[in-house]
């Protein structure tokens, strides 16, 4: 079993007590960035849908996320691995350096051994290979499960 750096087994989706823990009145804020526009919006469209989820912004590039992560009142970051400028393994480090970063998982069409490897490399909180996102995201984001502003 391969554990990442909150000793989450990386191989599955973090554990719930593992991701941000909620505010009574607070929604767990998400930052999506993905190069695709169109798995952006349908991203977007998805968790808009979600009780408790805000997304806050929905950018292209890795260099777009970590400028959305230092400003704040993020979360999670949603983060696609392959993206111009600064890919997503770069800007998963930048994310992470913060004082008080988001959550970071990691979105790819890649291999679920390389995903989970950068994952590790980077200390991601997990990984979903896109085609899982429908299915698995939702229990990770869920007010009950947490989320909203702060750990």
């Amino acid at each position: 079993m391969v554990r990442g750096p909150t000793g989450t087994d990386l191989g599955h989706v973090p554990a719930a007590d593992k991701l941000p823990r909620a505010r009574p009145s607070g929604p767990v804020r998400v930052l999506i960035a993905d190069d695709s526009r169109e798995f952006r919006e349908a991203l977007r469209a998805f968790l808009q849908i979600l009780p408790g989820i805000e997304v806050v912004d929905a950018v292209a590039d890795g260099v777009e996320a970590v400028a959305a992560a230092r400003r704040g009142a993020l979360d999670v970051v949603l983060l696609d691995l392959a993206m111009p400028i600064l890919g997503g393994r770069d800007a998963a480090r930048h994310i992470r350096r913060a004082e008080n970063p988001p959550r970071v998982i990691l979105l790819s069409v890649q291999g679920e051994e390389e995903l989970r490897r950068v994952a590790l490399e980077v200390q991601a909180d997990g990984f979903l290979h896109k085609s899982e996102v429908a299915r698995r995201l939702p229990a990770l984001l869920q007010p009950a499960f947490g989320g909203g502003h702060g750990r």
